[in-house]
């Protein structure tokens, strides 16, 4: 491989350097350009921001500046890079010439892409290897201190607070529930019966009642509404918790005093973390 430098041409002389484009980058006033000619990889900065029609400029670039298009550039070496300054006389951009357009193929530009710029060699690819397996101990590691510690999502703290949520919203449940019951009763009593419009009102207003039960946990449930809640809960035999678990809904009803039985076919059932 053979790299042409600035200590090879003079800087002050006008030089011409030829070869076909296999990588770019095209950006608001200049692009920059990796040539291939046989064994001689070049790479070219083509500055247009002197150009008053940037825009034009740029979408030149981009139209005629295709990968495995061989171009010719006339220009300095400054610093290891060949450096066009692309300057327009009457309609045409001086400092830039296209030889042939495709000269090579898609197939043909990343495999000389793969030579110069490796971006997923042998060396690479172990690397990728290791760093996913760190990533998958890292992360079962996690997932076990959390369960050791006893918090987040299954840890013990996690699950008792999940229970507690759900009693409080099966509680919020029935006490609504039977408050719009005793409202609608009370309705009936009035005249001692009820037209059927009305009737059919207040059912539509209970089935959007049930829909819009208010979950929100910023603030604690009443003293009025856990009473109600549990008299009726506690009315029959009590709550069954199905496919209860370890029996973390059944702890937090039964520290409001409400009965509850947990059901569930595993062998850990109602077995709670010391």
């Amino acid at each position: 491989m053979q790299q042409t430098s600035s200590d090879e041409i003079p800087h002050s002389s006008t030089n011409t350097i030829a070869g076909v484009i296999f990588r770019r980058t095209i950006r608001a006033s200049y692009a920059s350009l990796d040539l291939i000619q046989g064994d001689t990889h070049s790479k070219a900065l083509v500055q247009f921001h002197s150009i008053k029609e940037v825009t034009d400029a740029r979408s030149y670039i981009r139209r005629s500046l295709k990968l495995g298009s061989e171009i010719e550039l006339s220009g300095h070496w400054i610093d290891g890079r060949f450096q066009v300054e692309l300057v327009e006389q009457n309609g045409n951009y001086v400092g830039l010439h296209i030889l042939q357009k495709q000269k090579l193929d898609m197939i043909a530009c990343q495999r000389v892409r793969e030579k110069y710029y490796p971006s997923f060699n042998q060396e690479n690819k172990e690397k990728f290897k290791q760093d996913s397996h760190d990533a998958i101990e890292n992360s079962m590691s996690r997932k076990k201190q959390k369960k050791t510690e006893g918090t987040g999502h299954g840890g013990g703290i996690g699950k008792r607070r999940q229970g507690e949520i759900v009693r409080d919203f099966l509680v919020r449940l029935v006490a609504k529930q039977l408050q719009k019951e005793e409202s609608s009763q009370n309705i009936k009593g009035r005249d001692g019966c009820m037209s059927i419009g009305m009737e059919m009102t207040i059912r539509e207003g209970r089935s959007r009642a049930d829909r819009m039960v208010d979950i929100d946990q910023s603030y604690a449930i009443s003293e009025t509404i856990m009473k109600i809640g549990t008299e009726f809960l506690n009315s029959g035999t009590g709550v069954m918790d199905v496919a209860g678990g370890s029996g973390h809904v059944s702890l937090a009803l039964s520290l409001k005093g409400i009965k509850s039985t947990v059901i569930d076919p595993r062998e850990t059932v109602g077995k709670l973390p010391a």
